[in-house]
């Protein structure tokens, strides 16, 4: 199966970005070409516990604010027309989105013992997305890996993004549009001082990094835009001081006790400015990598 797996990856490779900037890889040809896209996925991880109501609720007016800033500021690329997801969001050909046939994995490898554990390795790994991560209302959750190859993976893994960007093509044919785009939003919460805690109300402070990844595919089912994998370093951009964790001190420090609803809303606004930055952040560089 590494020997098929391999072949596969070869071939799709072969569709080569054309321009790279600051990490952002474009087809400069095919992305002069495209008229109508539409936004079909907007991811984050879950980086606090969504079975807590007030986690949940911040994460996802995070995600929908997302969507809407990506989806305002894609048209000042270029003379696009992008295609307000209200009129899609929740249809079934979206959703379905992700979703691998048997017959997929059949006509990629011939064996029915290999497809047997393809199956089972791309079942998990599709589960551990909607486990890991929290999507936009009524859209597929979709990271970015499962879009572009990871360098060097051999396994039915390998498979993935050349299936979903194989249904991306069906994607922008129900849609009527020339390509689909997948927004990836990266963020953290730390705590960035070791020594230091302040604490106010029974809260801990800590801080928000975020950053802004896509992916746009169009319809021959190449990737026409992948932005890469930025950086969630020191240089990333950031919120501090805010009251994330609930207890008092050094012990509250925790994952479990990341309280994203806070009293006077001050992270639920910290994220919002986060997001439209980043996504500005973005937009400027694919301006950059798309420039002819």
């Amino acid at each position: 199966m590494k020997r098929i797996i391999g072949v596969l990856l070869a071939a799709a490779v072969q569709a080569v970005l054309t321009s790279c900037m600051g990490g952002a890889a474009v087809n400069k040809d095919s992305l002069a070409g495209t008229g109508r896209i539409a936004i079909v996925s907007v991811v984050m991880p879950r980086i606090a516990d969504t079975a807590g109501e007030s986690n949940r609720t911040v994460l996802q007016a995070v995600l929908e604010r997302a969507l809407v800033r990506v989806q305002s500021d894609l048209k000042t690329v270029r003379n696009w027309t992008v295609v307000d997801p209200a009129g899609y969001k929740g249809e079934p050909v979206v959703l379905s989105f992700g979703a691998v046939s048997d017959e997929e994995i059949a006509a990629l490898l011939p064996s029915r013992g290999e497809r047997k554990t393809a199956r089972g390795m791309i079942e998990r790994e599709v589960s551990h997305w909607k486990r890991d991560f929290i999507g936009a209302k009524a859209l597929p959750i979709v990271p970015r890996s499962g879009l572009v190859p990871h360098e060097g993976e051999k396994t039915a893994l390998a498979m993935i993004p050349l299936i979903m960007q194989k249904h991306a093509t069906g994607l922008c044919r129900a849609l009527n549009v020339d390509a689909v785009a997948f927004v990836h939003i990266l963020a953290s919460i730390t705590h960035p001082r070791p020594k230091t805690f302040i604490v106010s109300g029974n809260r801990t402070d800590g801080a928000i990094r975020a950053a802004q990844t896509m992916v746009i595919v169009d319809k021959t089912g190449r990737i026409i835009v992948d932005m890469g994998w930025p950086s969630l370093d020191k240089d990333a951009r950031s919120r501090d001081l805010l009251p994330l964790y609930a207890g008092s001190g050094q012990n509250a420090i925790r994952q479990e006790n990341i309280e994203l609803g806070d009293p006077r809303n001050k992270i639920a606004q910290a994220f919002s400015s986060l997001i439209d930055e980043t996504a500005a952040d973005m937009i400027k560089q694919l301006k950059k990598a798309a420039a002819r």
